[in-house]
């Protein structure tokens, strides 16, 4: 039986980890939605807790002048075992649901993609050990509904495989992880040890983990990706890998190591953009590029900046965002201590600045800049009365990725930081300005609080991508428990309902929009909750206008709730 409670929240929520990746169903047809209205002020946000299960959970309200809550039970026996082994279930195999499956997931199929082994023996009986959260093996797990048979099925297997083969065959003397612990190693030994990253004879690419986003690229196909210019096509019936490629297949002007984690599919047009670049001290060539629904790439647009880590850009239906953070890497630290996330520098007195680069011509039509925030994952931007906006996640300490490393992520049993999402609304965008960025923050550019307990990992319905929307779908804290609840936000009021499964931690969700949809909230939500009490997973169905379970497909065995997601038709 569900109960719900009204709790006003004034403190900020969040667990690290980003959109989602778009709905490729050719049977749905967009739909319009009635007026939006536009938020105008920070305002709390109004969190409505559904609880689902017998099981209690006790909720408090937050002091207006306080930042502090009351002590809260979430029921979580081991929130830890997040960080685990968890074993491959590589062939298929079906499971009843309770409930009643929607419709419309009939022969569709969800994704889930992330860190799944954090401990194996080296060839030397060594123990290698994940130090940081993102070196560990991924995997990638698919799940079809059968709607006629009320059931689901499921398979999962390690992807990234001949990094995990690596490991096994290598000596603990010879290998080292991408992201290594500072605590680690001391310096002398750090330096000592040094070798470049490994080469797979077999393929001639490194040996990578791609484990945090799922994208169709033209051309290529199913693709698993990660912060590189190198990704990973993978069979989407078998999930075996099928082999890899450099963006530079695609154009040989695309040579940089980084791209977007996050490129963006225009799902009208089919067009995909991602941004390639090389990291080397002072500025580098940020390549533009785009790649029709033919496979074939041109370069959109070229840009000198410094040397960042960047996770995500965004378009609209004539721009594509750039958003320019001052995330640098201290390139004399990464060659003494081989660690990125020890690299990372912040110098915030730069502030950001987001650069509009029009989809046709290449250029940079406007530049927006204004005083820090943080920022890494784009919610959905639109265009609107010769106005750009924009929402972004926002998580203080976002920036350090050291507060990821294994030791304290599994000493706290969450990840930091706390976030919020806001919405930034860039005025008069090919009228207001030269396009030249000023060092103060542009009167033309507007940061706008949209709700204070965001959460992280966004999702929104694909029908309304680059377009006016209204409701979001993200992962959030619940009584201090990283990814606790999920919950629906309200972008035009900040209120947001929240769904709690007392016992689980869940995993992103993902909207999936009814073909029938009169309303943007017409259709469900899917989430994987890992069940830290039987040690065993779900995949759950929430109907997403009230917010409430109305069926679940319980899995005999544990799997990772994952990074990213994506949903899709059955081939």
């Amino acid at each position: 039986m569900c109960t719900s409670a009204t709790v006003p929240v004034r403190t900020l929520a969040s667990a690290w980890i980003t959109p989602a990746l778009p709905l490729q169903s050719t049977h749905l047809r967009p739909h319009h939605l009635c007026p939006k209205r536009q938020v105008t002020s920070p305002r709390p946000a109004t969190v409505a807790i559904l609880e689902e299960s017998p099981r209690k959970v006790i909720s408090t309200s937050l002091r207006e002048d306080s930042k502090q809550s009351e002590t809260h039970v979430h029921d979580l026996t081991d929130p830890s075992m997040v960080f685990e082994n968890f074993d491959e279930s590589p062939k298929p195999q079906s499971v009843s649901v309770t409930g009643t499956l929607p419709y419309y997931l009939h022969n569709h199929k969800y994704y889930r993609l992330g860190p799944a082994r954090f401990e194996e023996p080296h060839k030397d009986g060594v123990m290698w050990k994940a130090t940081h959260l993102f070196d560990g093996i991924s995997m990638l797990s698919s799940f079809y509904f059968d709607v006629i048979n009320s059931s689901v099925v499921f398979r999962s297997r390690i992807n990234s495989d001949r990094l995990l083969r690596a490991i096994h065959e290598t000596p603990s003397t010879e290998y080292r992880n991408f992201l290594i612990s500072p605590s680690e190693k001391t310096f002398w030994q750090q330096l000592s040890t040094w070798k470049p990253p490994s080469f797979d004879s077999e393929t001639g690419f490194p040996y990578l983990n791609y484990g945090v986003t799922l994208e169709q690229i033209p051309g290529k196909g199913f693709c698993a990706r990660t912060d590189g210019s190198i990704s990973q096509v993978v069979d989407p019936e078998t999930l075996k890998p099928l082999g890899q490629f450099r963006f530079s297949e695609l154009n040989p002007k695309l040579s940089g190591s980084g791209s977007m984690a996050h490129g963006m599919l225009d799902d009208a047009t089919g067009e995909y953009f991602n941004i390639v670049w090389d990291y080397y001290p002072g500025k580098v060539n940020y390549q533009v590029f785009c790649t029709n629904s033919q496979g074939e790439t041109r370069i959109v647009s070229t840009i000198r900046e410094p040397a960042r880590y960047m996770h995500a850009t965004t378009i609209t239906d004539k721009y594509v965002i750039i958003g320019f953070a001052p995330v640098r890497i201290d390139f004399l630290k990464l060659a003494l201590s081989m660690s990125l996330a020890d690299a990372i520098a912040v110098p915030k007195e730069e502030g950001v600045k987001f650069l509009l680069v029009s989809r046709e011509t290449g250029e940079v039509v406007n530049t927006f800049q204004h005083e820090y925030f943080s920022f890494m994952h784009f919610v959905n931007a639109f265009e609107r009365d010769g106005d750009v906006v924009l929402d972004v996640i926002s998580a203080q300490g976002l920036e350090d990725m050291t507060s990821f490393d294994m030791d304290i992520v599994k000493t706290k049993g969450q990840l930091p930081p706390e976030s919020s999402m806001y919405r930034i609304v860039m005025r008069n965008v090919e009228t207001s300005t030269d396009g030249r960025a000023s060092k103060s923050p542009s009167r033309d550019m507007k940061v706008i609080t949209v709700s204070e307990t965001a959460g992280d990992m966004p999702t929104i319905s694909p029908l309304f991508k680059q377009k006016d929307y209204r409701y979001v779908y993200t992962l959030a804290f619940y009584e201090n428990v990283m990814a606790g609840s999920v919950q629906k936000i309200d972008v035009t009021t900040g209120e947001a309902i929240r769904f709690v499964k007392p016992g689980h931690i869940l995993g992103e969700p993902m909207f999936v929009p009814s073909p029938s949809s009169t309303a943007e909230d017409d259709g469900c939500v899917l989430v994987l909750a890992l069940n830290t009490i039987t040690r065993n997973s779900a995949m759950i169905v929430l109907d997403a206008k009230e917010f409430v379970e109305i069926s679940q497909a319980e899995l005999p065995v544990a799997m990772p709730s994952g990074l990213h997601g994506y949903f899709g038709q059955a081939s």
